[in-house]
């Protein structure tokens, strides 16, 4: 049995002109244990130039793709990736992830402390606010756990750089509950089997509402999906850091020497065997990881 996955890589500046390394499929066979990556050329007008896709999500009869440019734009697909159409999110700065839900589609606006949904004539609606119009939080990913909406945010900085925001967190929208903290960078937020899971970017795990679930991951952690086979989670390049005792890999937007690298991961949890990807090749970071 095969199964196959889209990844997206972001702030790849240097495919910018020629749109490329912007996703990926990758396929993986059940009973063999293979894995294989093969890259995506998206034909999108030329217009559109962008240096990565974060977000991606399946709407109606749609598949999305978040472009990472100014403004931020929904690229609209089939399912067989023909171009359709585009949106562009004006107004809304550093949109990070998209999820599709009753028909919107919800958008994390990390750069503005806001979560957005949008209709299909691209009206925009406020969902949730930090009243910031900064990023003070990090607002990153968002997911829908037992039909409600959930959030991932780094928590606040205790100095200029992000490496210091070391008390992240996932909270329920709807009445702010912090439903697991003390997260060092939170990304990729997740559910699965009545547990939320995320990312543990910075000290390169992936954790459950019950601790660590994998850990030891070759780099920044970002882009997760698990089931009932499979754990997969992307790493990327990051800022190394000195935590305790220890070195870690945090945002790579800090100053720093590079550390870590740009891969995909893939346990098979049938006997724990891991297969990992070295994507050093097309890109530096993935984003996130979607069933196709």
């Amino acid at each position: 049995m095969n199964k196959k996955y889209l990844i997206s890589f972001c702030n790849n500046k240097a495919n910018i002109a020629s749109n490329r390394n912007l996703i990926a499929k990758l396929e993986i066979d059940l009973e063999t244990q293979e894995v294989k990556l093969s890259d995506i050329q998206l034909n999108i007008p030329e217009s559109l130039k962008g240096n990565g896709v974060t977000g991606m999500c399946f709407h109606r009869q749609y598949l999305v793709f978040l472009l990472q440019r100014m403004p931020s734009t929904l690229l609209f697909f089939d399912k067989n990736l023909n171009y359709s159409h585009h949106s562009e999110l004006i107004g809304l700065k550093g949109v990070h992830s998209i999820l599709s839900h009753k028909g919107f589609i919800y958008l994390s606006v990390t750069n503005q402390d806001r979560i957005v949904k949008v209709d299909d004539s691209n009206q925009q609606f406020e969902v949730w606010s930090k009243q910031t119009l900064k990023d003070t939080i990090h607002l990153n990913s968002i997911c829908i756990h037992d039909n409600e909406l959930y959030a991932s945010a780094f928590g606040e900085k205790s100095n200029e750089l992000w490496s210091s925001a070391q008390s992240g967190y996932i909270f329920r929208v709807s009445d702010e509950k912090k439903m697991i903290e003390n997260i060092w960078h939170p990304h990729s937020s997740f559910s699965y089997a009545n547990q939320l899971y995320c990312c543990n970017s910075s000290n390169q795990q992936v954790i459950n509402q019950q601790g660590v679930y994998q850990a030891n991951l070759p780099g920044y952690t970002r882009g997760l999906h698990t089931d009932d086979e499979l754990l997969i989670c992307g790493t990327s390049q990051g800022r190394l850091v000195s935590h305790s005792t220890g070195v870690r890999i945090s945002n790579k937007s800090d100053q720093g020497s590079l550390g870590g690298i740009c891969s995909i991961n893939v346990c098979f949890k049938s006997n724990q065997a891991t297969k990992n990807i070295n994507l050093s090749d097309r890109a530096t970071e993935v984003f996130e990881i979607l069933p196709f």
